[in-house]
């Protein structure tokens, strides 16, 4: 166990710090699912991170310093006793070691990324920040890193166009248009919602929570939005710390643990912990709702981890949806600008994340019907992954296929009663009662059906291919194929083509055989072959004389025992020559005396007319 866990009160809380047993955002529950996964990507975006810090080394993801280098900053490191963006990392991503603390998404990696920094002014502290930087930061985030999830613990004094155009293309365009998932501080000043956490409905503003599951709050009054300074009669929230209160407001979303937080600091005397050595490479006491802000931003890395399929609607929804409600306020249905599940209220948002049921929700919306793509009068299981042991499913499936299986059995076994195309579909009832249609499973059911893809009619002496489709194929997919009779054909086929040479005209039987887990499937069709032949004009043009021949493609020449007629025509339709009773498949015209010009001949052979033109030119 990490040494610095039981101070983790955010995590599990069993009243220390002062707090109320149970007010905690069920991380223990949400590690029996996840501690996350390498592939999920979450750019910390804030004053840089100790890049050789114990608990976060391993976890660390080449960075990047949208400073331009100044006051140091290479590869999104920090500066001096720059600590913020260490502290955040370390809630999200610190290792799972026997050392300090560990982050809620111990095995996503972090993305470092520096935007900011502090410096000192005649002995003040102070930030400096640029909008130029900003967007830099965002951009290189999403377009160029590919962070899955943006952890935003800053603001900036007032609304910026250039600023909330990036950050809408990370949200539109993120994570190959899934969208990345935005998380930003709601802000510290005890008002309403700061900028850019108000910026975009996108974007998830963060309260903070103390260990009581109250708003955080600074002393006995709240500036309210529109009503001035009134008596807050809850007065100071049970941490006691009277400097800072957590923004509110129509925008908020949800809150996290924000006060007294346990998390990396900046190594040795550098950083807020100035011991020396290890003792000062931690702190308890990093708080406000850049604390919270992080936090929530692990959260979302889990539920990516088990479902990286969700788009960043969706992981704000599950999110909304399974918060637990803390705190003596009034959850009505819905915020004004921001929630879009469950109910709401202006200084807790939609409640306290609940990691254990949000990273549950985003798993078993991953759920999925699985099972093979051909079913066979014996039967196949189906099943369905992801979801809890007692959830109750309701299967369905298609005329020709039958159930023999209770109704909630998982697997659950299916048949065929015919062949033909099929699904099989469940309406799943998740143990916290959430219902979820799942997208039908397209199985084929029986024995394979084919048809061919070719020519129904060749012709004589000429080679053509055909294309075996059939339904409810096998993995391995073995074709025979016959042609009948054989005699005057070339046959040569590769798997699901066959290539054919016809040589005399006729009608040919073309079959293939192929086979599934239910049996073999014939389709036959019986093909046509024409006996092609055309007239061979020669010279042309022609002078004195012209050769006029039949030949067919199958034999070269015809049959000399069938007759045949030959008429020439002028342009004007009038006959120049006319001949019956041909045999053989030549002739000879004489056009010695005729005009230049153009002559149209028509040939009469086995009832077909073969035509071409002739030009005669002296």
């Amino acid at each position: 166990m990490n040494q610095n866990y039981p101070d983790q009160w955010g995590f599990h809380n069993t009243g220390q710090s002062g707090g109320t047993a149970g007010i905690d955002i069920k991380a223990p529950e949400a590690w029996g699912i996840t501690r996350g996964d390498g592939n999920i990507k979450v750019a910390v975006i804030d004053m840089g991170v100790d890049l050789s810090h114990p608990d976060l080394m391993a976890n660390l993801l080449p960075g990047y310093d949208a400073t331009e280098g100044c006051a140091g900053g290479s590869n999104g490191g920090c500066w001096g006793d720059d600590s913020h963006g260490t502290s955040c990392a370390g809630i999200i991503g610190a290792i799972n070691n026997d050392i300090g603390t560990v982050g809620i998404a111990s095995d996503c990696k972090i993305i470092p990324i520096r935007s900011y920094y502090s410096y000192s002014d005649s002995g003040e502290l102070k930030l400096r920040s640029e909008t130029d930087w900003a967007i830099e930061a965002i951009n290189h985030a999403w377009e160029i890193d590919g962070a899955d999830i943006l952890s935003c613990s800053w603001s900036i004094p007032s609304p910026n166009p250039a600023i909330n155009a990036e950050i809408s293309a990370a949200l539109n365009y993120g994570r190959n248009n899934l969208g990345c998932v935005i998380v930003f501080a709601a802000g510290n000043e005890n008002s309403s919602i700061s900028w850019p956490a108000n910026s975009n409905t996108g974007v998830m503003a963060v309260g903070a929570m103390s260990q009581c599951g109250e708003r955080k709050r600074s002393n006995s009054t709240t500036i309210f939005l529109d009503k001035g300074v009134l008596p807050d009669p809850l007065g100071v929230s049970c941490d006691h710390e009277y400097s800072w209160g957590s923004n509110f407001g129509p925008e908020l979303e949800f809150v996290a643990p924000g006060v007294k937080i346990a998390t990396s600091d900046n190594q040795g005397t550098a950083g807020v912990n100035k011991s020396s050595g290890a003792d000062g490479d931690y702190t308890t006491q990093f708080g406000g709702t850049s604390a919270a802000a992080p936090l929530v931003a692990g959260i979302s890395a889990l539920m990516l981890s088990v479902n990286p399929n969700l788009t960043n609607t969706m992981v704000r929804d599950i999110l909304e949806s399974t918060c637990t409600k803390v705190g003596p306020y009034n959850y009505s249905t819905g915020s004004p600008i921001r929630a879009r599940a469950g109910t709401w209220n202006q200084d807790t948002g939609c409640g306290l994340v609940n990691a254990y049921a949000a990273v549950q929700n985003a798993y078993w919306r991953s759920a999925k019907i699985s099972g093979p793509s051909v079913v066979c009068s014996s039967g196949a299981d189906f099943s369905i992954s992801n979801t809890c042991a007692g959830a109750t499913i309701l299967w369905d499936q298609s005329s020709n296929i039958t159930r023999s299986s209770a109704q909630g059995a998982n697997p659950c076994t299916f048949g065929s009663n015919s062949s033909g195309n099929g699904w099989i579909k469940a309406q799943v009832i998740n143990c916290t009662g959430d219902t979820l249609i799942l997208t039908q499973q397209v199985v084929w059911s029986g024995m394979p059906e084919g048809y061919f893809i070719g020519p129904s009619m060749p012709a004589n002496y000429q080679e053509v291919n055909y294309t075996a489709s059939f339904a409810g194929m096998s993995e391995s997919q073995n074709y025979s194929w016959t042609v009948n009779p054989s005699t005057g054909t070339t046959l040569n086929a590769n798997g699901n083509v066959a290539n054919i040479v016809f040589y005399n005209p006729g009608q040919y039987q073309l079959g293939v055989q192929t086979s599934n887990e239910c049996g073999s499937g014939l389709y036959t069709e019986i093909i046509s072959v024409v006996d092609r032949v055309s007239l061979m004009i020669n010279p042309n043009p022609a002078t004195s004389e012209v050769n006029l021949s039949i030949v067919s493609k199958s034999t070269k020449s015809i049959d000399e025992n069938v007759e045949w007629a030959l008429d020439v025509y002028s342009s004007g339709m009038v006959s120049k020559e006319k001949k019956t009773g041909l045999k053989g498949n030549w002739t000879t015209i004489n056009t010695s005396g005729w005009i230049n010009g153009i002559y149209m001949i028509r040939a009469t052979y086995k009832g077909k007319q073969l035509t071409g033109k002739l030009v005669v030119r002296h």
